[in-house]
């Protein structure tokens, strides 16, 4: 898309506002706003008398969150289960994405939902057995057997300490992808991290968000639907380790790197979304990072977003995005080899992806919405890596 006639002046507009508000934020004075207001609201009794569980879900459910400012600093607050809202598309989401060295790969997904469901996505490639998947899919409408945890279906994902350790199990039946096979599995794994969460409310490239929003044209009711709009989104890196055991006499050790995420907000309409396609990667020198394009038009038509984790340990927003979507799988059929690059800290990184496998899901009460899970090998700028590659079409 080529910039528009007021392009530059909308990009700094912007721009200068988040940058406005990261330092409000660091200096304490969104902090101090913010519990002035919460004060207030109770002096006036709030909606009749806040109950405990409201007052939680206070905790992160700031308003002024997004664009430079986190919803809160409470990590116990963000990991946990958040009360979902009274929209009947409301979410509470956690992925754990993991690929390892030797092959192997984990995608273990679940997103609460009201009436007792969540949509969950639960696949398992192991190089010398093959891709495993949860005999319920291509669907993801699983029932919610605790409303206060990410627990359905066989699959369990237990917060154990905040950002800290998560433990990843499932015990029941996977049916193999290509001969369609039923196995009985028994997957017991520890995820933990030594890594600080990267936060998409407030640790986003601000030019890069800038230059987003000002390829959209304004108004009230654009600017009225980001705000409905916004979900509060963080990520980790970490390592799993653990075993899967199959059928009770094969045991296969795993050793996977992770991107872990939580994802909050009072709605998710999947049908408002046009195309997606991020990938997290390893590299073998220990290169790690999350990067994509998001096409949400009611909003955003092209968002680049991610980050990366140098050798040294330096987390780094990503500031462009090289990967024009409509020449990336536009139509439905997903290439299965394919290049393109980012830039960070002001450094262009050339990519290079093959896929192995795909599994392919679907979301929603009217399947809406279509997942590609896509195990890949990667190579970036000459050094080999493993990434899963994530592309979502509106059905």
């Amino acid at each position: 898309m080529r910039p528009g006639k007021w392009f530059y002046l909308k990009a700094w507009f912007i721009y200068l506002t988040i940058k406005l508000r990261q330092w409000k934020a660091a200096s304490g004075e969104e902090d101090s706003q913010t519990a002035g207001s919460s004060e207030k609201e109770s002096a006036r009794g709030g909606d009749g008398g806040a109950t405990a569980a409201t007052t939680a879900a206070v905790s992160t459910s700031n308003d002024k969150a997004g664009y430079g400012i986190k919803s809160t600093k409470d990590i116990a607050a963000m990991e946990k289960t958040q009360p979902l809202s009274d929209h009947p598309l409301a979410i509470d989401a956690v992925l754990f994405s993991c690929g390892g060295q030797d092959g192997t790969y984990l995608v273990a997904a679940m997103a609460r939902r009201k009436l007792d469901t969540n949509n969950t996505i639960f696949c398992l490639r192991i190089p010398s057995i093959g891709v495993l998947l949860h005999p319920k899919h291509p669907d993801t409408m699983f029932h919610s057997e605790n409303e206060e945890s990410w627990e359905a279906e066989g699959l369990k994902l237990d917060l154990i300490e905040p950002m800290k350790k998560w433990s990843i199990t499932y015990e029941g039946p996977m049916v193999h992808q290509v001969n369609k096979t039923t196995h009985h599995v028994k997957l017991e794994a520890t995820c933990e991290s030594r890594f600080p969460f990267f936060d998409f409310d407030s640790d986003m490239e601000a030019w890069t968000v800038a230059r987003a929003f000002a390829k959209e044209p304004w108004s009230r009711e654009y600017f009225d639907g980001i705000r409905k709009a916004h979900q509060c989104h963080y990520e980790q890196l970490g390592d799993v380790e653990g075993h899967v055991s199959i059928d009770g006499a094969r045991d296969f050790p795993l050793s996977l790197n992770v991107m872990r995420d939580h994802t909050h907000g009072s709605t998710r309409d999947w049908r408002l979304m046009h195309r997606y396609g991020i990938q997290n990667f390893t590299t073998k020198t220990g290169f790690r990072g999350f990067i994509g394009v998001v096409s949400q038009p009611s909003i955003f038509s092209s968002l680049e977003l991610g980050y990366v984790c140098t050798q040294d340990g330096r987390f780094l927003p990503v500031q462009e995005v090289d990967l024009p979507l409509w020449k990336h799988g536009e139509g439905g059929k997903d290439p299965k080899d394919f290049g393109f690059r980012f830039k960070a800290d002001n450094v262009w990184h050339n990519i290079q992806v093959k896929v192995l496998d795909t599994v392919e899901v679907f979301i929603g009460w009217q399947w809406e919405a279509r997942i590609l899970e896509r195990f890949c090998e990667y190579v970036i700028d000459g050094v080999p890596g493993k990434v899963i590659d994530t592309k979502y079409y509106k059905e």
